[in-house]
């Protein structure tokens, strides 16, 4: 019989297994993340070369405000 520490164990193949899958996974996330932030940073600079040619005016997204009449029931 083999010990539980043993490296051919099912249960120890299958942690190592679910722990390369959890690294993996996190790893495909971080690359996601990565190429999101490029890619901004891309269309950032590239609205910045337009509002610098005077090709597009820049304006802020509008920011919906909540009053109190309205935020207030009844």
């Amino acid at each position: 019989m083999k010990k539980s520490w043993h490296t051919q164990t099912y249960r120890v193949m299958e942690k190592v297994w679910k722990a390369e899958q959890a690294a993996l996974e996190e790893q495909k996330k971080a690359e996601q993340l990565r190429k999101e932030l490029v890619e901004e940073r891309q269309m950032e600079e590239m609205r910045r070369m337009q509002e610098a040619a005077g090709h597009v005016k820049y304006a802020p997204p509008a920011c919906p405000r909540v009053t109190l009449s309205a935020a207030a029931p009844g």
